[in-house]
């Protein structure tokens, strides 16, 4: 009996042991392939990526290269960038900002464009990349501009 009360005391610590090396990221079946950064320089050049767009002040800023996690689904290059906005600029800024897009090559995801004042998506072709331009809706004084390469990487 007292052989049993152990094992018992104990299974509670081997159920954690077994978990933490079974979890992904962490111990014997970590499969997560490493972050792949070969695209962000060529999404970083693009103008919409500018840290200092159209003079605004960037609040919040984030890049990731393309991995795979255990389950193979794919997280692809990415970067996007957030800066605070003049609610009443917003209409000059949102079209100010869409006139950059079109200049830099991007194409209406959408045909025909739809007339939001507040969203504009865009694709480029090779390399199938999107861009996404954002006024949130909620208060509208933030803008959100985001990059995906969407290349799947092996």
């Amino acid at each position: 009996m007292v052989m049993n009360d152990a094992v018992s005391r104990h299974l509670p610590r081997r159920l954690l042991l077994a978990s933490a090396l079974l979890t992904p990221g962490c111990g014997i079946l970590n499969t997560s392939s490493p972050e792949n950064t070969k695209f962000l320089p060529q999404l970083r050049e693009d103008p919409l990526a500018a840290k200092d767009l159209l003079g605004l002040k960037l609040i919040r800023e984030h890049e990731q290269g393309f991995s795979t996690g255990m389950t193979n689904k794919p997280s692809f290059t990415e970067v996007s960038r957030t800066f605070e906005i003049d609610p009443t600029q917003r209409d000059t800024i949102f079209a100010a900002t869409c006139r950059i897009a079109h200049e830099a090559g991007w194409e209406d995801k959408h045909d025909p464009p739809g007339d939001s004042t507040t969203s504009w998506f865009g694709k480029k072709v090779s390399p199938p990349r999107t861009c996404s331009v954002t006024i949130n809706s909620q208060d509208a004084i933030t803008l959100q501009i985001r990059l995906v390469n969407h290349v799947k990487l092996s």
